[in-house]
């Protein structure tokens, strides 16, 4: 399970950079794709979401999942960083919490509001929610 975890922090944070790819270079709007990128993975694997997230069965103190779960963590606070020009923890669990929150809630098929949507207006609903949990520049 731990090895198993460990590929998927290497999947989610390539789904991640996959949407950052995709989005305008200026920082909010990679932060934001990042955020996608997290609920695509979620919505895209729940199972493997929720080994990484809501279980206890990986051992996060072995090298490699602490490796790929750190790189992940780091790439975040980065991205938050670039948003806010402060490296700020509250920033950092303020960006994460919705886009976590938003991911579970998709994995977990809670969001039955958003089932008449179509994909490109559930994914500016999305888009929205995050750009509003984003602290303002310093």
């Amino acid at each position: 399970m731990t090895a198993l975890a460990a590929e998927g922090f290497r999947r989610f944070l390539a789904a991640m950079e996959t949407r950052e790819a995709a989005a305008d270079p200026d920082p909010k709007s990679q932060l934001v794709a990042a955020g996608l990128g997290y609920i695509d993975f979620a919505g895209q694997r729940p199972a493997l979401f929720r080994l990484m997230f809501s279980s206890g069965r990986p051992d996060f103190s072995t090298p490699e999942l602490a490796a790929e779960s750190s790189a992940a963590y780091a790439h975040l606070t980065e991205l938050v960083a670039a948003v806010t020009g402060a490296r700020d923890l509250a920033d950092v669990a303020s960006a994460w919490a919705m886009a976590h929150g938003l991911a579970d809630l998709t994995a977990a098929g809670r969001l039955r509001a958003m089932a008449p949507l179509d994909p490109a207006e559930r994914e500016r609903v999305f888009a929205n929610a995050m750009a509003r949990a984003l602290p303002p520049r310093r």
